[in-house]
């Protein structure tokens, strides 16, 4: 049986998963040429643990690697947990956009009680130990890779327009 692998929230230039796309979206915003004054944001409390693309990739390759995790379940994370209203804010600040403000608590888009899960982060010490993976880029390189990136491939992304 393979092993089951569950990275926390995979982020970076061109992920399409939702925590990706919720990371690009605060930063594509903040990018000049958007047209973003503000980004709009659910609850800004629940916090996550973001790790970058080339980091995950790097894990999925370790894993792939390692006899001994057949048949176990490993997390891959790096086991800083932010606020989603402080990432918001850290992408706005790697985009050079700080004059951009933060809106929380939309009405629509606020999860329903039942299905927010108000955190999520995780522990890598069976990764590490197994495989001797670890993170290497931080949240702030990745936000700044990502705010980089999306500047010289601005075709990849709607600047002006909004779009869930």
């Amino acid at each position: 049986m393979p092993p089951s692998v569950s990275p926390r929230w995979c982020a970076g230039p061109l992920t399409h998963t939702v925590p990706g796309s919720l990371k690009g979206r605060y930063t594509i915003h903040s990018c000049p040429g958007s047209f973003a004054d503000e980004v709009e944001i659910g609850s800004a409390t629940p916090t996550r643990d973001f790790v970058f693309v080339d980091d995950t990739a790097r894990a999925f390759i370790a894993l792939a690697k390692t006899p001994e995790a057949t048949g176990r379940t490993v997390h891959f994370g790096t086991g800083r947990e932010i606020s989603i209203g402080d990432l918001a804010r850290l992408a706005i600040r790697a985009a050079g956009r700080e004059g951009i403000s933060v809106r929380s608590e939309d009405p629509s888009r606020v999860r329903p009680p039942s299905s927010e899960v108000s955190r999520l982060v995780a522990s890598s010490e069976l990764a590490r130990r197994l495989t001797g993976w670890e993170p290497r880029v931080s949240l702030e390189e990745g936000l700044e890779i990502t705010a980089e990136w999306i500047r010289s491939h601005p075709s990849h992304y709607r600047l002006r327009g909004y779009r869930i």
